[in-house]
């Protein structure tokens, strides 16, 4: 990632410096640094680390994985989903790559879905339901 990449992903994820800063764990001069592409201290070229880019996109994939359930699941969805429906949202899931990173998160995301959604002799959930646990299992990462 350039500078120029990272000043895009900045605006593609509506942040300010400030908030970039914030949600990289990074000092406000470093993502100057980084949009200017010169480092500070001595002039030279600011590379930006690959930690910090795999961050940011992972933050801009979780972004867009809860946008994609937001949705196809909105608030007012009290009714029954159809497997259409869910089928819809997990293959949304899937391309936009979103992978659980450790068994504790694993752990975590399979314990809010049984809280959430648990067995009914139906077999059936709401679209509110379903839309509360994967928000929920995106904000665990």
């Amino acid at each position: 990632m350039d500078n120029t990449e990272f000043r895009d992903w900045r605006a593609r994820m509506g942040l300010t410096q400030q908030q970039a800063a914030d949600m990289l764990d990074l000092s406000l001069s470093t993502i100057i640094n980084y949009e200017k592409g010169v480092r500070r201290d001595d002039g030279n070229e600011a590379f930006i680390p690959l930690s910090v880019e795999k961050t940011c996109g992972n933050f801009e994939r979780k972004r867009r994985a809860i946008a994609l359930i937001e949705e196809m699941l909105p608030t007012n969805g009290v009714g029954r989903i159809t497997a259409r429906v869910l089928r819809e949202v997990l293959i949304g899931l899937v391309e936009l790559e979103i992978r659980f990173g450790d068994l504790d998160h694993k752990n975590k995301a399979k314990a809010l879905v049984e809280q959430k959604l648990p067995t009914h002799s139906t077999g059936q959930i709401t679209a509110r339901a379903l839309r509360e646990v994967l928000i929920g299992i995106f904000e665990l990462a």
